[in-house]
């Protein structure tokens, strides 16, 4: 493998997925003492539309239907 091609974007978001992922189910389990199950799906799923709604503004680009 080269190593040289490690990007410190790649390391960072690496990183970022790892924590995400690993603080998830304590939150869950934190989460069901206060919430149903079907409030924290929700959540989840307007935190989620949220952020593809910022990235889609974000990186949208305009397209010439004509050709």
């Amino acid at each position: 493998m080269n190593y040289k091609k490690w990007d410190f974007r790649i390391i960072c978001a690496h990183a970022f997925t790892i924590l995400i992922w690993g603080t998830a189910f304590p939150a869950i389990r934190m989460g069901l003492e206060s919430y149903t199950p079907e409030h924290l799906t929700l959540l989840r799923l307007l935190i989620a539309s949220f952020i593809l709604l910022l990235f889609s503004f974000l990186l949208y680009t305009s397209y010439d239907c004509r050709t």
